[in-house]
């Protein structure tokens, strides 16, 4: 029975003329609301009967059947009488066997071999910073500071060995690693050292990706017309290293990097306050770091390493709760690991109150402190593994590229270029929630399109709907 209906504007279009889609259920009192994707394509290159499975035929048979079915989704057309009951010849010959329904309906579950990764697995060890063969057990938490209200926090077990489980973090991010003992109030235990595992050394085991072989059967008319296209690109593309510009402005800008205060890991604009460790008088080189800020308007420091305790005014009172966030050479710290720093492997010290700390989100309610060593000029500090804090990059998932339509509502020299696309329009994940309607331009491809929608309702109800309309 038909659940959804997809609706156009119209049912015939012109050359480069705008659709204007919208995907409803039928016989519903609700706004529809789930995630769907969308393709429209020219039946000519793309067959309507080339999908061998879509997610219909997985959710419903090729997931919980046992063996490979060659073409799952032929038991799911309509169209086909022969479907019902070539669907029992198949269930009788493999049939669901992964698991019994007396064990199901008494909530026993099939046991496995991996746990369900729904994210990127992180594996790591701690032990004594002086005695890497002894483990310890600690309190672990990871940060990313491309999105400061991300995070993970995990106790290491006996034998120090530490696991993040299903990190979801998109393209290359600077990810920040704090030890403690558990249930202390601070991070950056100066006994722990952490060490993140390669791959091949984690003691969970991870399967092994196999790569399958499959049959492919070549479709010409659809290399025919990419040939085509590539051709006209070509025809329209300048001779390498060339790049035709339009009207065009140049001003001028100060190249930052050639401050001695750059520092590619600053993330925040000009700070409130900035405080240059050479030019405070009265400080000894072998003082420590907050000897520099005693005496700076709107900071308060009270006590002496290793029991100190600072704040920006405004706060009530210097307790825990009252803490500004600590960063040392853009890597967020603790008070513990900062206060050990000398004042004369200081180079300068940001200040950051109200909005100028806003970047960094609720973390930072308090304010900021972001002090910087001497890194390469003069003193130089120790820039090896740091007591209880580590700084890495991770390459998390790739951030896809948006589909490419054009715009013929606008005047554009590009627009002079044909356009014989086999695929209108792509969108993997659309929310319907939203109830906005897809646009998308015809090609100069005359022609019958597959509109094809698949997804799920957040009801569960599956959407697997197609359509056609023609360009004339």
């Amino acid at each position: 029975q038909k659940r959804f209906s997809i609706n156009t504007n119209k049912e015939t279009y012109r050359n480069r003329e705008i659709v204007t889609m919208s995907l409803a259920e039928l016989q519903a009192d609700t706004a529809l609301a789930g995630t769907a994707s969308v393709s429209i394509t020219n039946t000519a290159l793309v067959p309507e009967d080339s999908r061998k499975s879509h997610l219909l035929s997985y959710l419903l048979l090729s997931s919980d059947i046992k063996g490979e079915i060659e073409d799952p989704a032929y038991y799911f057309n309509a169209d086909n009488k022969k479907s019902i009951s070539h669907l029992d010849l198949l269930m009788m010959i493999q049939g669901w066997r992964r698991f019994t329904w007396k064990d199901v309906l008494g909530d026993e579950g099939p046991s496995f071999e991996y746990p369900v990764e729904k994210g990127f697995w992180l594996e790591g060890k701690l032990s004594k910073f002086d005695s890497k063969n002894k483990a310890v057990r600690g309190e672990v938490k990871l940060s990313v500071m491309e999105d400061l209200l991300y995070g993970q926090t995990v106790l290491s077990d006996e034998e120090g060995y530490f696991y993040f489980r299903d990190v979801l973090v998109g393209d290359t991010v600077n990810m920040v690693i704090q030890a403690k003992k558990p249930g202390k109030k601070k991070s950056g235990n100066s006994e722990f050292a952490i060490e993140m595992l390669p791959k091949d050394e984690l003691k969970e085991s991870v399967p092994e990706f196999i790569q399958g072989s499959r049959t492919v059967v070549v479709n010409e008319a659809y290399q025919d017309a990419a040939a085509e296209i590539a051709s006209i690109d070509s025809a329209f593309r300048l001779e390498s290293g060339i790049v035709l510009l339009g009207e065009f402005e140049v001003r001028a800008q100060k190249d930052e990097t050639k401050s001695p205060f750059y520092r590619a890991e600053v993330v925040y604009g000009k700070p409130s306050r900035r405080v240059i460790a050479d030019s405070i008088a009265g400080v000894e080189a072998t003082g420590r770091v907050f000897d520099l800020l005693r005496n700076t308007a709107g900071v308060q420091v009270r006590g002496a390493y290793p029991n100190i305790q600072i704040a920006l005014r405004g706060n009530n009172s210097l307790s825990s709760g009252s803490e500004p966030l600590l960063l040392l050479d853009g890597v967020f710290t603790e008070l513990d690991i900062l206060s050990s720093l000398l004042a004369g492997d200081i180079f300068y010290i940001d200040i950051l109150t109200g909005p100028d700390a806003a970047i960094f989100g609720a973390n930072a309610t308090n304010g900021a402190i972001a002090v910087y060593t001497k890194r390469g000029s003069g003193v130089r500090v120790n820039t090896g593994p740091r007591k209880g804090i580590i700084n890495m990059e991770f390459a998390g998932f790739t951030v896809a590229r948006e589909f490419f339509t054009p715009d013929y509502s606008i005047a554009d020299d590009r627009h002079r270029k044909p356009d014989f696309r086999s695929t209108l329009y792509w969108n993997p994940n659309i929310d319907l929630s939203k109830g906005e309607p897809m646009e998308f331009f015809t090609s100069d491809e005359k022609g019958i399109y597959q509109v094809h929608v698949e997804g799920l309702t957040l009801d569960g109800k599956i959407i697997n709907e197609d359509r056609l309309i023609e360009v004339k």
